[in-house]
């Protein structure tokens, strides 16, 4: 978020003309917004605790359908 740019999409679908000096109070009601939102998910993005699987499962389901895998031999 980088909190210099505010656009009219409706009058200004090509984003040329910067309004944010123009309606402070849009953009102090949107950076509030945006605050709380973030507060919120925050904590449920933090997961430096969590353990994954050994394997990706997508790769595992990949390898056992087309073959291959890590310890598969490269081809030249």
């Amino acid at each position: 978020m980088n909190n210099a740019e505010l656009y009219d999409l409706k009058n200004d679908p090509a984003e040329r003309q910067n309004v944010i000096g123009d309606h402070p109070e849009v953009v102090s009601t949107m950076r509030a917004a945006y605050d709380r939102w973030w507060a919120e998910v925050l904590p449920a993005l933090e997961n430096e605790n969590a353990v994954g699987p050994k394997v990706n499962p997508f790769k595992e389901a990949y390898w056992k359908q087309f073959g291959g895998g890590p310890d598969a031999p490269m081809s030249k």
